[in-house]
């Protein structure tokens, strides 16, 4: 599996799960949260700009 530096925690990290904004900021799945109690991240949390 491919792997990619996520902009938000700077780990290099496996880019399944992993979203990324227009700007072409990868958040990992890690950073995008969602879990029990909480929703996925839908924003970019350098730029603000929606997540894909």
């Amino acid at each position: 599996m491919p792997t990619r530096i996520c902009d938000s925690c700077g780990k290099n990290i496996d880019v399944s799960g992993g979203k990324v904004c227009e700007n072409g900021h990868f958040i990992c799945k890690n950073d995008l949260g969602g879990g029990f109690f909480s929703d996925p991240r839908k924003y970019c949390p350098l730029c603000q700009k929606p997540l894909r």
